[in-house]
């Protein structure tokens, strides 16, 4: 992944990413990330397929405000357990309410739960840190049209 910063043109890599990577898109039209501001960083999320049964991977990329660089935001499930993304439930888009990222987790054949995780991001890790998750039943989420 290469930034470009509209401001002065310079590019520079922010990540590689892994060799089973695929982007799967209706079209070849550009692809708008989601964006939102958490502390000093304006974050962006990218999600490289647009549609799934079971789970969209969901990478995170920050740029702090002002400097116009961008980074990899790493997602941490436990200190031992840090992802460079994670997967989130089709039709079910994730939200940022008071300073926390609520994200639906995927769901597949014979899971009774569906997690929802809710992270703090942390701008000196540059990392989504996993503060607690909820377990719903399939039946009780609302999903997007």
């Amino acid at each position: 992944m290469v930034w470009e910063s509209t401001s002065d043109g310079i590019s520079s890599k922010v990540m590689t990413f892994p060799i089973e990577f695929e982007i799967v898109q209706q079209d070849d039209a550009i692809v708008k990330m989601n964006e939102f501001t958490l502390g000093e960083e304006e974050i962006f999320a990218y999600v490289p397929r647009y549609s799934d049964c079971h789970a969209l991977e969901t990478y995170f990329f920050g740029v702090r405000v002002g400097e116009g660089t961008a980074f990899p935001i790493s997602i941490e499930m436990k200190p031992e357990q840090i992802l460079t993304y994670i997967s989130q439930l089709p039709h079910r888009p994730f939200q940022v309410s008071n300073g926390e990222l609520i994200l639906t987790g995927g769901y597949g054949a014979g899971q009774d739960f569906i997690n929802v995780y809710h992270f703090h991001y942390d701008s000196k890790k540059r990392s989504m840190i996993l503060k607690s998750t909820d377990r719903v039943k399939p039946t009780e989420i609302v999903y997007d049209k």
